[in-house]
């Protein structure tokens, strides 16, 4: 602890957590981006809750990617020192985010990562 009371504790992510999340990302951005671009050229209609679920998605996965770009400029590194107030934000979008993508489930719409 600081003398000015802020917790200054990191956590350490490996490149591989950090490409992994990366990439997680933007395929999500990839997927949503498709899909909406399917709904709008009438090749699938979806509901318009899963068109906002949809473009919810792809707005917070973009913030996310931004994010990171800015949090892992470089991807060279072997390991990465984030401070936890800084990771628990990438978890929160993080969780937004599969939380929008199970009430897409739920509508017949999934956007596996795999």
């Amino acid at each position: 602890m600081s003398d000015s009371g802020k917790n200054n504790s990191v956590i350490f992510l490996s490149k591989s957590d950090v490409s992994a999340f990366t990439n997680d990302v933007t395929t999500t951005i990839y997927k949503s981006d498709a899909l909406l671009e399917c709904h709008f050229t009438r090749a699938k209609r979806f509901s318009d809750n899963s068109v906002k679920h949809l473009c919810e998605l792809l707005v917070n996965a973009h913030a996310l990617r931004e994010y990171l770009e800015i949090l892992f400029p470089d991807m060279s590194k072997g390991e990465y020192e984030v401070p936890a107030a800084d990771l628990l934000k990438l978890t929160k979008v993080a969780a937004i985010m599969q939380e929008i993508r199970n009430d897409l489930r739920h509508a017949s719409i999934i956007l596996d990562l795999q």
